[in-house]
């Protein structure tokens, strides 16, 4: 990875999925991402389910990258994170797979999916409603791909206020929910998250190699 350069600092719009994304619900039926609340199940990988705990639909349209394989195709955000495949996991998923930028994510590049690793055989550009989702363990497969909820490459900076608030019952109090989406929909907030970048990018490899999601998926003391 290099640094990200001083225009997407400015421009970058976050990350999120499609509002015609879709997922498997603990019913086994296919749900899309624009129709989930709070306390639904959905898959998160290798056949388990977790607790949607916040959702958010931007107000405008963003920018939306379809990664297309095979049999499938992922709608998310350029700025959304990826797994993509690492010798550490093999062909399927794993805590240790490395995670990119979904604008990164070229053809030719392997994905993971449900069914294991997939090739991404091109890449489209669009226009398009966008839905945040977070979810317990911080992994969901979103149209048959494995993908973070992680909007940006904040890491678990990006979460840790959300996952603090639910924790404690106060994430969906008005007021709360109120005052998030007038944050989320903030230019100055966004612009703060990709300033970010460059110095996460510029972490010592190791540190980032740690994985993010067993972080996320560690029970946070009460209060």
């Amino acid at each position: 990875q290099t640094l990200d350069s001083a225009e997407d600092a400015i421009t970058g719009e976050g990350g999120c999925f499609a509002h015609d994304a879709t997922v498997k619900t603990a019913g086994g039926d296919r749900a899309l991402i624009s129709s989930l609340v709070p306390g639904d199940m959905i898959e998160s990988h290798s056949g388990g389910f977790a607790r949607v705990y916040f959702t958010h639909d931007h107000a405008e349209p963003m920018e939306i990258r379809t990664l297309k394989w095979s049999d499938g195709e992922l709608q998310l955000t350029p700025d959304h994170m990826m797994p993509v495949f690492t010798d550490v996991c093999g062909a399927k998923f794993c805590a240790e797979a490395r995670q990119v930028r979904a604008r990164d994510v070229r053809a030719g590049d392997s994905i993971y999916t449900a069914d294991g690793a997939r090739t991404v055989m091109g890449v489209e550009h669009a226009r398009k409603p966008a839905r945040y989702v977070l979810v317990e363990g911080g992994i969901l497969t979103v149209s048959g791909a494995v993908a973070s909820e992680l909007a940006t490459s904040a890491g678990v900076i990006e979460t840790a206020g959300f996952r603090f608030l639910d924790a404690v019952g106060l994430l969906h109090l008005k007021p709360v929910a109120a005052a998030i989406t007038a944050a989320l929909e903030c230019p100055a907030l966004r612009v703060a998250e990709n300033m970010l970048r460059p110095w996460i990018h510029a972490a010592p490899k190791a540190t980032r190699a740690v994985s993010l999601h067993r972080f996320m998926a560690q029970p946070i003391a009460s209060v």
